[in-house]
Formats: C-alpha cells, sequence, structure tokens
C-alpha cells in the first residue's frame, strides 16, 4: 500500500515539472529579451530614461521582445537595476537586459 502511494506521488510530481517546464512565463531569460518594472500593472520595456539618478533600486522582469511573455514566473529570474553614482546603469543578477 505505502509504494503504491509513493508511486501515485512521483506520478504527479512528475507530471507538475511537466507543466512547469512547457510554461513559458518559467524559462530563463533569452538573449534579446527587454526589461519591465516589476511593479508595473502595464509591461513596457524600460529605457534609461526611465531610471532616475538618486532614485533607488528598481526590480524588473525579463520580457520577450516578440512575444511580450513577462518572465515572472521564476524568482531567479528577477534583475535589480540601480543607478551608480556616475551616472552609468548598472545591471546585477541573471538577467538579460537591452539597453
Amino acid at each position: 500500500m505505502l509504494l503504491g502511494a509513493g508511486s501515485g506521488l512521483g506520478v504527479g510530481l512528475m507530471a507538475r515539472a511537466a507543466t512547469a517546464q512547457s510554461d513559458p512565463a518559467r524559462d530563463r531569460p533569452q538573449e534579446g529579451d527587454l526589461l519591465v518594472r516589476a511593479d508595473s500593472a502595464a509591461p513596457t520595456p524600460l529605457t534609461p530614461d526611465n531610471l532616475a539618478l538618486g532614485a533607488g533600486q528598481v526590480m524588473a522582469w525579463p520580457i520577450e521582445s516578440v512575444g511580450n511573455v513577462v518572465r515572472d514566473g521564476s524568482r531567479l529570474n528577477n534583475v535589480l537595476l540601480w543607478y551608480g553614482r556616475d551616472g552609468r546603469a548598472y545591471r546585477h543578477a541573471s538577467g538579460v537586459g537591452r539597453f
């Protein structure tokens, strides 16, 4: 009986993992992705003009440049942006952005 329950649990987890892998929002950032503000209701790609010097950090998600799918399905895709003292934009995290 216990073996049957364990097998059922394993099959259920495999089905869930297969569904998660097919979700484009969980995909890792790809070359050519843009960045959008994490707190934005409408996913509009960020530009350097959207980041004011001294305004603090901005959390962002990658977004497909073609399909407009925000890759916010994994916390590992979250990107931290901020301006340095010399006015240049810096990126930190594992995301890919194009400015």
